[in-house]
């Protein structure tokens, strides 16, 4: 729609006394008009308040004037605000134009005074049979739908251009390397390996055993002096870990990290895939219970000068 022609359309006047002949906080009126070969509805909305502006009131002639009016054609509308000399347009649905309103003092409200002969051109643009609307509740109500239904087409539309984009991506894609969740255990994950030992005070030889191997042990205080945190190595992997005593071990310990793998795509361009790694130990560090969540963040495709990210 050209809003340039639109703004030329003349402004009516509310007839005079119909303020204040309903209860309703806004009025709306309605006519047709032909631009450039399209047939228009616009819809006229006044509210019954009183207003300093001549553009609203005319004292002397009692008229008054819309604040908003609303274009709509076919799948399409939008709202010229003529509070103003300078004419503003919002695309915004009518219920949140008014909304945005009602912090100036308009009323918002679900209700809207509309005659019998608005309700009847309303009828026509909806293409519903004649006397379904029976009030400007009901009219307000088809607004509200009608413009529902076309917001969700479009972001329909949109969400359909950007799964297209993200799968012409995804289709350059090669598959992880075999190895790639045991170099995430063997080497992202290598700072999460322990001794999880039977602290005893009233003996020297403490149960324990490696979260790494899964090896049972017996440590003796003698030979191996051990506390809690304290850096060492496995004597039966060789593995480099920390001690933990099973008492100050946490009901649920998680250690995680991010690790990120760049490949080759076959259109032999570059995607960096970052990861999060979680390995997660329960029941203080009883053996074997543990899990490992591996998560896919971002995979950021590279092609000479530019980059696309997609996140997850």
């Amino acid at each position: 729609m050209n809003k340039r022609l639109l703004s030329k359309i003349n402004r009516p006047t509310l007839p005079q006394g119909i303020h204040s002949k309903h209860d309703e906080n806004l009025i709306a009126t309605a006519e047709f008009k032909v631009i450039e070969h399209k047939r228009i509805f616009v819809l006229n909305i006044f509210t019954d308040k009183n207003f300093d502006a001549g553009l609203y009131e005319n004292k002397r002639l009692n008229e008054y004037y819309p604040f908003i009016r609303i274009f709509f054609h076919k799948n399409k509308y939008i709202t010229q605000d003529i509070r103003t000399d300078k004419t503003k347009w919002y695309t915004g649905k009518m219920s949140n134009v008014l909304e945005y309103f009602s912090f100036y003092g308009y009323n918002n409200t679900d209700t809207l005074y509309a005659s019998d002969k608005t309700l009847r051109k309303a009828e026509l643009f909806f293409n519903v049979n004649v006397g379904e609307f029976k009030s400007g509740k009901e009219l307000y109500k088809a607004i509200r739908i009608f413009q529902n239904n076309i917001l969700h087409e479009k972001l329909i539309e949109k969400h359909s251009k950007e799964f297209e984009e993200i799968d012409s991506y995804m289709k350059q894609l090669r598959k992880l390397p075999k190895n790639f969740y045991k170099w995430i255990m063997d080497t992202a994950l290598r700072f999460s390996r322990y001794i999880i030992y039977d602290y005893n005070k009233n003996s020297r030889h403490f149960k324990a055993y490696c979260t790494h191997c899964g090896k049972d042990m017996m440590i003796d205080s003698r030979n191996l002096k051990i506390r809690n945190n304290k850096n060492g190595k496995c004597p039966l992997c060789q593995s480099s870990i920390t001690y933990k005593a099973r008492k100050k071990f946490p009901q649920v310990k998680i250690d995680s990290v991010w690790c990120s793998i760049l490949q080759k795509t076959k259109d032999n361009k570059f995607v960096l895939r970052t990861f999060k790694a979680d390995k997660i130990y329960c029941g203080r560090g009883e053996k074997e219970n543990y899990r490992i969540i591996v998560a896919e963040l971002c995979r950021t495709f590279y092609y000479k000068d530019k980059y696309k990210c997609f996140e997850n």
